[in-house]
């Protein structure tokens, strides 16, 4: 069967697979669709809580992508991982309203050793789980373990079908130790008859890579991924105006600039929709602080800490009203508390 080809010229994720609805109960329904309505109106004080849970469950990377603060080794933050206690302190605040958790964001998830028991323990309380993984470094019992803890969808980030091109923005990747670790999650996926993992190449669109777009989707049919996935690459939070960041890596295909940082030449923001983040999710660092978003890595920057509060508390507190007041007609209350938000240009605001 031929994978499902995605090309993404919106919102990344926007058409993904339809897979978290088998985890819907009433409650989760009633607070998605509460969350969903607070957007649509504009309130900043919400009734709803996050349904899409983003938990880095740990910000260490073995790569040095060119893009990435890890890589780049600006990271604002303590590194290190989250333990499964304290995963499952978090996420009992956490479950009763999630459909989907992802388990990264700015490192590789592999290197926790907890990750496993964190994936089961998701899957048994009746939450998707997605994990997306450079693959360069997992053993023979992490590939078995892939398709028997529960994981429902595997993303892997490989920007490339070449060495040359591949390693370019992957430093310190190894091209044929991922396609060999791919192509044996693939074969012990069929051997075991397995539904999930859902296997998804993810394909970073740049300028030294777009040439290769075509061949990636001939390979991943052959190779038997259930997706693919070219998706708009973005600069850091902290360099969102870096001409020769842009120039280096942004690819000329217009398609590809849902983040081009090209667009702040024409207007005072890049994407031309308000933040959903502040709405549908939450972002968890490995030291329990709450980002208001995935982009953002300075824990200055942070809205709490669900190691020290409460969700009720930290959803609709200062932060978190002052910064959708941003994206609201309602009464203005963005100087309640200036956040982050206030100077993030990535949104169009109100």
């Amino acid at each position: 069967m031929k994978p499902i080809h995605e090309k993404l010229s919106r919102i990344p994720g926007a058409k993904r697979f339809p897979r978290y609805w088998r985890h819907v109960t009433p409650l989760k329904l009633l607070n998605a669709l509460l969350v969903e309505w607070g957007k649509r109106t504009g309130k900043t004080r919400l009734s709803g809580y996050p349904y899409k849970i983003i938990i880095d469950t740990c910000n260490i990377c073995n790569l040095r992508c060119r893009l990435c603060p890890t890589g780049m080794k600006t990271l604002k933050r303590n590194k290190g991982y989250m333990t499964f206690d304290t995963y499952v302190k978090i996420m009992e605040q956490l479950k009763p309203y999630a459909l989907e958790v992802e388990l990264h964001n700015w490192g590789e998830p592999f290197l926790n050793p907890d990750i496993f028991r964190i994936i089961q323990y998701t899957a048994e309380n009746g939450m998707g789980t997605t994990l997306s993984s450079n693959l360069n470094k997992i053993s023979q019992d992490a590939i078995l373990q892939i398709i028997e803890s529960g994981l429902e969808h595997l993303v892997v980030s490989l920007d490339g079908v070449t060495k040359e091109v591949y390693e370019q923005y992957r430093v310190g990747g190894d091209f044929k130790r991922v396609m060999d670790n791919l192509n044996a999650i693939i074969q012990k996926k069929s051997a075991l008859k397995s539904r999930t993992p859902i296997i998804e190449w993810q394909y970073l669109v740049m300028k030294h890579n777009e040439h290769e777009m075509a061949t990636a989707s001939a390979l991943a049919g052959k190779m038997g991924v259930d997706l693919i996935r070219f998706v708009p690459a973005g600069l850091p939070f902290e360099d969102f105006s870096n001409r020769e960041m842009v120039e280096t890596w942004m690819p000329e295909n217009q398609q590809y600039w849902h983040f081009n940082p090209r667009f702040l030449r024409r207007r005072d923001y890049i994407v031309n929709e308000i933040c959903f983040f502040l709405y549908r999710s939450i972002t968890v660092n490995p030291d329990g602080g709450v980002s208001p978003c995935c982009v953002v890595y300075d824990d200055s920057y942070d809205f709490g800490s669900l190691l020290h509060e409460d969700i009720k508390d930290i959803w609709n507190n200062d932060a978190y009203i002052s910064a959708r007041s941003l994206f609201s007609r309602r009464k203005n209350e963005a100087q309640l508390k200036r956040t982050v938000c206030h100077k993030c240009r990535l949104f169009r605001k109100v």
